[in-house]
């Protein structure tokens, strides 16, 4: 599936009022449920939000269609290797559970994509894999 093909289909089958794919990034808006989640849990940070509760919480939050790999320890067994980046892997097509897309956060090291989507009302995870390329 080519690049656009699925960008397309994340978007039909995924999107929400606080998340969007946009030129091959993932856009995380600060709005409806995910503001109401970040403020109701008072996570300010990627800390926070990495909390075992709290990062259990989110994954409940996200679904289970999408899942969230906040460090190394959770990046490695998926096979990525790219190296600490929070990333969203989108799992589910055509009923089927298989991973199709990757998003990384490639500011991860200047910047708390938690803290900047609470100050800057979005965030982009810009480093995009397409897991079905190929097929």
């Amino acid at each position: 599936m080519k690049n656009d093909e699925l960008i397309h289909y994340i978007n039909q089958n995924f999107q929400k009022d606080w998340l969007k794919i946009e030129n091959e990034k993932l856009v995380l808006i600060y709005t409806g449920e995910l503001k109401k989640f970040l403020d109701n849990k008072n996570i300010q940070s990627e800390l926070d939000l990495h909390s075992n509760r709290n990062e259990k919480s989110f994954q409940r939050f996200i679904k289970s269609r999408i899942t969230y790999v906040s460090n190394n320890e959770k990046l490695y067994p998926n096979s990525f290797g790219l190296t600490n980046a929070p990333l969203f892997i989108f799992n589910k097509i055509n009923n089927k559970n298989k991973q199709i897309a990757v998003f990384a956060y490639m500011d991860y090291a200047v910047f708390d994509w938690v803290d900047y989507l609470k100050r800057y009302n979005e965030v982009k995870f810009s480093g995009f894999l397409n897991l079905l390329e190929s097929v």
